[in-house]
């Protein structure tokens, strides 16, 4: 139990310094965050009348604030293995390959976004993220004949977030199997 406690504390330290480097989110290509789904014809369309660069900016920022919240999940991942139980080492041990993973995504999953969603408004707020956001909305909303979008965007960045953090936890778990 011990040497898993190591190992995991090793693979989860990995993945949150891999994540909260400069880059980290943005240059990662299944992790990074782009514009939502929700608001691709938004996005399309400021960028086909000449303000993609704004879009650019906006994309930039969303990572940025990802990065800056997944500092957090250092000492609650050190929390959960101090917490972990024999019989929780053992299904870990007998389990899947991501189990570990899938250990961390149960027993953390709350709390980090509770950690997350204050440091992202904030990161967002102090990069103009927000302000950015409600204006990339307000040039689309009064694009005349467009359906009017109403989104949250700070959940967004926060579910965006954490499913990259698990994703990148689940790829160490399994480079170190």
């Amino acid at each position: 139990a011990d040497g898993l406690k190591q190992a995991l504390s090793k693979g989860t330290d990995k993945a949150v310094k891999n994540l909260s480097k400069s880059g980290g989110y943005a240059n990662n290509a299944l992790y990074r965050l782009a514009v939502p789904e929700d608001l691709k014809k938004v996005t399309s369309t400021l960028r086909g009348i000449g303000l993609g660069s704004m879009v650019d900016s906006f994309e930039g920022k969303m990572n940025e604030a990802a990065e800056e919240a997944v500092k957090q999940a250092a000492p609650v991942f050190v929390n959960a293995i101090t917490e972990m139980t024999l019989d929780d080492a053992r299904k870990i041990l007998m389990g899947n390959n991501t189990a570990a993973t899938d250990y961390f995504h149960q027993k953390t999953s709350t709390i980090l976004q509770q950690k997350y969603l204050p440091i992202i408004k904030l990161k967002m707020n102090e990069i103009g993220l927000v302000k950015q956001f409600n204006s990339l909305l307000s040039s689309y909303n009064r694009i005349p004949l467009t359906s009017k979008v109403n989104f949250t965007l700070e959940n967004y960045v926060t579910d965006k977030a954490l499913k990259g953090l698990f994703g990148v936890l689940a790829e160490t778990e399994k480079e170190e199997a």
